[in-house]
């Protein structure tokens, strides 16, 4: 997951990534802030900056559950400042939201939802 903020320094990028971090963890998600530019040994993808949070939705029993979960959580931390935005990444689907319409939001999410799970072998 990356953040952004609009306008902000890499301070208020940071803060806002690590109080998202909290409201993950505090809604029980597994999310990670890398280490010195690296996520962890045996997590897909690359080097990470500032603004990054690795989420771990393995051992859900429902992916389409846990991902709704985490989608929540980021629209309501997106809804309580202007110019934040995020974008999720799994597998080859991306999703971008930000401050837009709620309803706007909302469909987006349960695409990209439908299509995660759509991917995922049976």
């Amino acid at each position: 997951m990356l953040v952004g903020v609009d306008g902000g320094d890499v301070e208020e990028l940071d803060r806002s990534t690590r109080t998202l971090r909290r409201e993950l963890l505090a809604a029980e998600i597994d999310a990670q802030l890398p280490r010195d530019g690296h996520v962890r040994a045996g997590a897909k993808g690359g080097a990470m900056t500032v603004g990054s949070i690795v989420v771990s939705l393995a051992g859900s029993a429902v992916l389409s559950t846990a991902l709704k979960e985490v989608m929540q959580v980021a629209k309501a931390w997106i809804a309580r400042g202007r110019g934040r935005r995020i974008s999720v990444t799994i597998g080859d689907r991306v999703l971008e939201i930000s401050d837009v319409e709620p309803d706007q939001q909302q469909r987006l999410v349960d695409a990209f939802v439908t299509a995660v799970c759509q991917d995922q072998p049976k």
